[in-house]
């Protein structure tokens, strides 16, 4: 397990720069476009969220991250842009 790691750590190096790998824990928010009344309303409630994937880029207003890398960073897949206003935590999980 310990090899496996280390493969992978040493394949997300890209040139001239390091990679994040983090866990954000951010609030998705909800909607409905059906007919409720005021009590319907207001037993919606927010979903928690986790995402795990490598720091694409931060801006001032969001975080981009990227789970799936290719051609040493090149290229991306399953990627989200989370606003920072939703999130609640971001934990380290790796830095290569």
């Amino acid at each position: 397990m310990r090899a496996a790691r280390k493969r992978l750590l040493r394949r997300a190096r890209i040139a001239g720069g390091c990679m994040r790998l983090v866990k954000v824990d951010w609030e998705d928010t909800a909607g409905d476009c059906g007919w409720k009344d005021r009590e319907g309303v207001l037993q919606m409630k927010t979903w928690s969220c986790s995402t795990v994937g490598w720091i694409i880029e931060k801006t001032p207003r969001s975080i981009t991250l990227g789970s799936t890398i290719a051609k040493r960073g090149v290229l991306w897949n399953d990627t989200n842009i989370i606003p920072k206003g939703c999130i609640t935590k971001i934990t380290p999980l790796a830095e290569v």
